[in-house]
C-alpha cells in the first residue's frame, strides 16, 4: 500500500498544475485515497479479545483447579480477519435542491464508500451545480438515532468549481430502507461562493463482512 502511495506522489510532482490541472487533482485525490486507506489498514490490524476466550471467562473460573489444563491465553488474542472493508456501498448522485441562484439541480454520479472502524471512506464523481464534473474524496462518521434513521458529519475535497481543489464539509442525514439500502440527504451550509445546498444519494450495500 506504501508504495501505491509514492507512485501517486511521484505521478503529483510530474503532472503540476500549470501543466494540467485536472491530471493534477486527480492524482492528488487518488493520492489522498490511498493515504487514507493504507492508515485505515494498518489501524485494522489490531488484536482482539475471540468470543471463545470471552466464554471461557464468563462460563469457566480461570484458576479453578479442574480447569488447570484449560490455557486460555491460546484463544485471547488472535488477528483481525476478513478484508479492509467492514461494508461496501455504491452510491448513485441523483438531484439537488440550492436555496437560491440558477443553478444546476441535476447532479448524477456514482461513487464508492468504504466503511471501516466506524468511518466512512468515499470516492466518487458527479455532473455538479455548475455544469462541469467533480471528482471527490471525502471521509464521514455517522451515528445511528433509533432503528431508521443516523445523523452524521462529512469533510472532503472536490474539483470542478472555482478553483482546484476546493475543501467541503457537510452534514447528511441517513434514512434506512433495510440491511442494503439508503437514502442520504448531504447538506452543505450556504459560503461565499455557493448557496445552501441539499443533495439526495441512494446508496447501495454490495458487500459485508
Amino acid at each position: 500500500m506504501q508504495n501505491l502511495v509514492q507512485i501517486q506522489t511521484n505521478l503529483i510532482l510530474r503532472h503540476r498544475p500549470r501543466k494540467d490541472s485536472m491530471r493534477f487533482a486527480l492524482a492528488l485525490l487518488c493520492a489522498l485515497c490511498f493515504s487514507t486507506l493504507a492508515y485505515a489498514e494498518n489501524a485494522s490490524e489490531e488484536i482482539f479479545y475471540t468470543d471463545e476466550f470471552v466464554k471461557l471467562v464468563e462460563h469457566q473460573p480461570l484458576f479453578h483447579s479442574e480447569h488447570k489444563s484449560v490455557d486460555p491465553l491460546s484463544h485471547a488474542f488472535v488477528p483481525r480477519q476478513g478484508g479492509l472493508c467492514e461494508s461496501i456501498s455504491l452510491l448513485i448522485h441523483t438531484a439537488t435542491f440550492h436555496d437560491s441562484g440558477d443553478f444546476n439541480g441535476a447532479n448524477t454520479g456514482a461513487g464508492l464508500e468504504c466503511r471501516v472502524r466506524g468511518l466512512s471512506v468515499g470516492a466518487g464523481g458527479y455532473w455538479n451545480s455548475v455544469k462541469k464534473y467533480t471528482l471527490y474524496e471525502m471521509v464521514a462518521k455517522d451515528w445511528r438515532v433509533g432503528s431508521r434513521f443516523e445523523a452524521g458529519v462529512m469533510a472532503g475535497v472536490a474539483t470542478g468549481y472555482w478553483k482546484l481543489l476546493v475543501p467541503v464539509a457537510a452534514g447528511r442525514l441517513g434514512f434506512i430502507l433495510d440491511e442494503q439500502r439508503a437514502l442520504r440527504l448531504i447538506m452543505i451550509p450556504r459560503t461565499p461562493h455557493t448557496p445552501a445546498t441539499f443533495h439526495l444519494v441512494l446508496e447501495g450495500k454490495f458487500q459485508a463482512k
